[in-house]
């Protein structure tokens, strides 16, 4: 079978749209100057102090974190999506083998994804020293936090409380 990869690129366009979405939204409201600046000095102008303050309306925190948690599960699910062809694609079977298994493993540990293997094991070696090449603990720079990692971990979180936007 050809490799079909539109729900992956569904949900890959998905998750632009809800990342669209906040940015429109979240320039809106600043747009509208919704803080303003005071200053403050003390009786002995030895301490002066900027002051930030609201004075427009709230924002809209609520809403913006449904937005952005979209956004990464629909991000989570386009990898989840790609594996889903990528096996369909190897086996010439639809739902291919072991369907409700397929999950892409995102580990920081080598054992970690050892242990995950079973979520890929239906696809060939190739596809699966690939998946392991873009794994967290394979980075580059470990100073930066690996995005696959931040992405699993908000993901999860949201999965049981809002997100907390900051």
């Amino acid at each position: 079978m050809a490799l079909d990869l539109r729900s992956c690129e569904a949900k890959f366009r998905r998750s632009k749209e809800h990342a669209d979405a906040f940015r429109r939204e979240s320039k809106l409201w600043m747009d509208g100057n919704p803080y303003g600046v005071s200053t403050k000095t003390n009786s002995d102008c030895t301490r002066h102090s900027l002051i930030a303050h609201l004075v427009g309306p709230d924002a809209p925190f609520e809403q913006w974190t449904l937005i952005v948690s979209d956004c990464l599960q629909n991000l989570r699910a386009s990898l989840d999506h790609l594996l889903y062809a990528i096996a369909i694609h190897e086996s010439s079977k639809d739902p291919p083998p072991k369907h409700d298994k397929i999950m892409f493993p995102i580990c920081d540990l080598p054992d970690n994804f050892v242990t995950s293997n079973w979520r890929i094991e239906m696809l060939s070696l190739g596809v699966r020293t690939a998946i392991e090449g873009v794994q967290p603990y394979n980075r580059q720079y470990p100073t930066i936090p690996p995005p696959l990692t931040m992405l699993r971990e908000l993901t999860n979180a949201d999965k049981h409380r809002l997100l907390r936007l900051a």
